[in-house]
């Protein structure tokens, strides 16, 4: 996968800042007036984005007949899969005069090893899909990653049918990811700036502040654990109808996610929820660090002038805890008569919660319903007409409606 991305004619922020403050007329910048030409070609930028990012894999699996039991026979699954991740990409070098580049590569591999063991406890082995019938499945998964060492994740899973038109499930998984390479290391994105912000703690209502963006090469890899129940009936009286509810569970850790990302013109009004990335009144030697990055655009003798109320390190982080809870629905009848084939369905998502702690101290808030993050209700309904029946050749017709519940923006004033 290949991106090309050219901006031409920017302006570079540090030079115009400080072509802006220059006191000479000569070679100052005059934003209502006629310019030197030289003034011009300084300030003037092109900002070239070259990015590859590529995944190589191999992948074998065996599978089988392990032995027979009184309800027919395990099963055995194994396999073995290796992945090669790399990123490639040139981007404009900010403390160069001219329009240069500096490459980047990043790249990491992965080794996993998978088996799953599937046991039919209860059933008749002459007649699989007859029932009574009860089956346990059991699967694992072991994955090495060059930069952030080996994980093992379990699932189980049971499935009970007492009878030919329900069927009963449960499962239970741990689950593992990687933050990605330009999560960690691509500093395409990342940049440094003072902004003015609302705060309730001034006296003015708004405070300058220093904040930061882009990746963090000290991200973790996030990990959850998810458990579900829900039951499948297809009734016999109601011949092509179907209904399927399920419970859910999920428990993140370390979730990877931008500090304030659903209002951050708003976080420290938020500053509850958002504490550990903030740091009230910070030192000299604090906004001395980011306004001697490289990642700092503007005037840095005005930055290292400056007296931010505070630094917001905004770059993504990983998040305490997230857990959230809920409901899905799918519901689908189909209809034969004389005028076509009428197919009717609904699917439902209804989240219970979704509190998220910033860190293991901070207060977990439930987000469910507020500006940029999940709503509780999520509908979708369906109906579609044919004239000989779904896949066969003639007219039809399909219409869906989408309904989501209103939510909340913590951020405004109104």
């Amino acid at each position: 996968q290949s991106l090309r991305s050219d901006e031409y004619h920017v302006a570079d922020p540090g030079v115009l800042a400080s072509s802006l403050a220059d006191t000479d007329p000569a070679t100052a910048f005059d934003p209502f007036g006629p310019n030197n030409p030289q003034t011009l070609a300084a300030i003037e930028r092109d900002y070239p984005l070259h990015m590859t990012s590529s995944i190589e894999s191999t992948r074998a699996v065996a599978d089988g007949s392990l032995f027979r039991m009184p309800a027919g026979d395990a099963k055995l699954a194994v396999g073995f899969e290796r992945r090669e991740e790399a990123l490639f990409h040139d981007v404009a070098d900010p403390l160069s005069l001219t329009e240069q580049t500096v490459p980047e590569r990043y790249s990491r591999h992965i080794a996993a090893l998978f088996s799953q063991l599937v046991l039919p406890l209860i059933g008749n082995s002459a007649s699989p899909r007859a029932a009574p019938r009860l089956e346990l499945s059991v699967a694992g998964r072991y994955e090495h990653y060059s930069d952030f060492g080996g994980t093992f994740n379990p699932t189980v899973r049971l499935q009970w049918v007492p009878a030919r038109i329900v069927k009963l499930r449960a499962s239970w998984g741990r689950s593992f990811r990687a933050p990605t390479l330009d999560n960690l290391y691509d500093t395409a994105g990342d940049a440094a700036g003072l902004i003015v912000l609302s705060d309730p703690q001034s006296s003015t209502g708004r405070s300058l502040v220093l904040v930061e963006q882009g990746s963090n090469p000290s991200l973790k890899q996030e990990t959850a654990k998810t458990w579900t129940a829900g039951f499948d009936l297809a009734p016999d009286f109601l011949t092509g109808s179907t209904l399927s509810l399920t419970y859910y569970s999920i428990d993140y850790e370390n979730r990877i996610a931008q500090p304030g990302a659903d209002n951050p013109l708003a976080i420290l009004v938020d500053e509850a929820e958002w504490a550990p990335v903030i740091t009230r009144n910070p030192s000299s030697a604090q906004i001395a660090a980011i306004c001697n990055s490289p990642d700092y655009q503007g005037s840095v003798p005005a930055c290292l002038a400056s007296s931010p109320a505070a630094i917001i390190d905004g770059r993504l982080a990983n998040l305490a805890t997230t857990r959230t809870t809920g409901l899905d629905l799918e519901a689908h009848d189909s209809l034969r008569s004389r005028w076509g084939a009428f197919d009717i369905g609904v699917t439902a998502n209804y989240v219970l919660k979704f509190d998220q702690a910033v860190t293991d101290t901070s207060p977990a808030m439930n987000i469910v319903n507020t500006a940029a993050n999940p709503l509780a209700l999520r509908l979708r309904g369906m109906i579609g007409w044919s004239r000989a029946g779904p896949g066969s050749p003639g007219p039809g017709l399909d219409l869906a409606i989408n309904y989501t519940g209103g939510y909340d923006n913590p951020g405004s004033t109104l």
